[in-house]
């Protein structure tokens, strides 16, 4: 099958998922970091028989990336929650650590009685999340950006393209941990980094910049480890991932079928199971000695919501043809523009903010992406000298894409080429010598629906929309009927990037 024909099946799929069981998965996503001691065995409830790894055995290493995001796949925030699962489980492997994640003030809504502390709390913690950004390199997060955005985003060949640049940030610097020599020097090079404790620091200033948990906003990025039980590795490593890195590690038999439901349940567990068809698709070579899995949890509302009322219907001219659909219609004052395209963007409540990014008459979306120019808007807005203070009547459909794909040849391509290759991956820092150890591939799932409410279907906290100025006296249309990149930002990050080229 090949990737257009699997992205449109799963696309598919996923849209069939009923609302209820979104609403579900967000009642019951937890906040304990209590461990769950019945998930440390099997069914049966008892340990597995550890499969005997022999010297010099060829194993395969699948890095695995999947990433949920915005409206659908994101669940309800809970403040002061830790771990962020939200479906009770069961995982078939034992539990050797937990990621245990910061306390998250409740946000401060004026409806409900918040406790002066805690309202402090939340606002010293915003202020120490801008805080970090200042310890963040933009230039080298830009370029990763900039360089993977065009590499998996660019010849779509008229599919919907969804992609997380935060999210294979974090994978990479963690496979970046387990390598050494020129497969640790490559991933360094494309993450814009010269040596291990600069890109290590990177990613930490990243996912504490990154985090909210606290009932307005939710973004996660989660980490977890799968060790072989018949394998030796390194501790010094193994606890390094899990205490710098917010990893859980489980250990057991990955050739076992129980073994590899106990990933895709983890995997649901952080994407709110709305990747589910990516995960069940997800698959394990016998002899895989490990398995890194990461994903991003994002979820917001708007912080100008839609009005129902004011939607309408029109043709969408995607790239396979025409479509009547539903748009959504509202009005905003500021308007972006750069060489070969204009832009809008609309705020998240408190904070963050999505992009949609329209190419001029005769442009494509490769020309857009390949131009690179937009990362500095999007990063950057307030210094961004190509805007006009106007009232901009805004024109978006309804939409919920997703992909799923192997992309270990595009890291090839960007030079990530070591690790994959059998003789010349290097990952002493994972295990001792008498190992031959390789990644075999690297999936990559995401998704993106918005609505009206935001970047969800499912309630939030009602939150207070700022004031704003008079509105300006000249109009423009922005309409988004053609084919269209949107990004979703946090602070000077990107968290999800997008190409949207039919509605079908």
């Amino acid at each position: 099958m090949s990737n257009i024909e699997k992205s449109k099946r799963i696309s598919d799929a996923i849209g069939e998922l009923e609302e209820d069981i979104v609403m579900e998965a967000d009642r019951e996503r937890k906040i304990s970091v209590e461990k769950n001691e019945n998930a440390v065995y099997n069914a049966e409830g008892k340990r597995e028989t550890p499969v005997t790894v022999s010297k010099k055995k060829k194993i395969l290493i699948p890095a695995v990336s999947l990433a949920a995001c915005a409206a659908i796949t994101l669940g309800i925030i809970f403040g002061g929650g830790n771990k962020p699962n939200m479906l009770e489980l069961p995982v078939y492997a034992e539990v050797l650590a937990e990621a245990e994640y910061p306390y998250a003030a409740p946000y401060p809504d004026e409806s409900k009685n918040i406790e002066s502390s805690e309202r402090e709390l939340w606002y010293d913690q915003r202020k120490e999340r801008y805080g970090i950004w200042e310890n963040i390199d933009i230039s080298a997060l830009n370029n990763f950006t900039q360089r993977t955005v065009c590499q998996f985003m660019t010849d779509s060949k008229g599919t919907n393209l969804v992609y997380s640049p935060a999210n294979l940030f974090m994978a990479l610097s963690m496979l970046a941990e387990l390598t050494d020599g020129e497969s640790r020097t490559q991933i360094l090079e494309l993450t814009g980094f010269d040596n291990m404790e600069g890109l290590r620091r990177q990613a930490a200033s990243l996912w504490k910049a990154l985090y909210r948990n606290d009932g307005a906003t939710t973004t996660v990025l989660a980490n977890s480890l799968w060790l072989n039980s018949g394998a030796e590795f390194k501790d010094d490593t193994i606890k390094r991932l899990a205490d710098e890195y917010f990893a859980s590690v489980y250990r057991g038999d990955l050739a076992e079928e129980k073994t590899l439901e106990s990933i895709r349940n983890w995997i649901n567990e952080q994407t709110g199971g709305l990747l589910k068809e990516a995960a069940e698709d997800l698959t394990v070579d016998p002899e895989t000695v490990m398995l890194i899995c990461s994903t991003l949890y994002f979820k917001a509302r708007w912080n100008n919501e839609f009005n129902p009322d004011k939607n309408d219907r029109r043709i969408f001219h995607g790239t396979n043809g025409e479509i009547e659909t539903e748009f959504m219609n509202i009005e905003t004052t500021m308007y972006f523009f750069g060489e070969d395209y204009t832009s809008v963007n609309l705020r998240f409540a408190d904070g963050g903010e999505m992009w949609f990014i329209l190419p001029d008459e005769g442009k494509t979306l490769d020309d857009l992406l390949n131009s690179g120019e937009y990362i500095e808007m999007v990063s950057n807005p307030s210094n961004w000298e190509n805007n006009q203070y106007i009232r901009v009547n805004v024109s978006v459909p309804k939409f919920d894409v997703s992909s799923d794909t192997d992309i270990a040849e595009g890291l090839k391509e960007l030079g990530v080429r070591d690790v994959f290759d059998m003789g010349r991956a290097n990952f002493s820092p994972l295990m001792n010598d008498g190992y031959e150890i390789w990644v075999d591939k690297v999936q990559h799932a995401a998704r993106v629906s918005i609505d009206e409410e935001g970047c969800t279907a499912a309630a939030f906290t009602v939150m207070m929309a700022p004031g704003g100025a008079m509105a300006p006296e000249e109009e423009i249309d922005f309409v988004l009927d053609r084919p269209f990149v949107f990004m979703i930002t946090s602070g000077s990050g990107v968290l999800f990037a997008g190409a949207v080229n039919d509605l079908n």
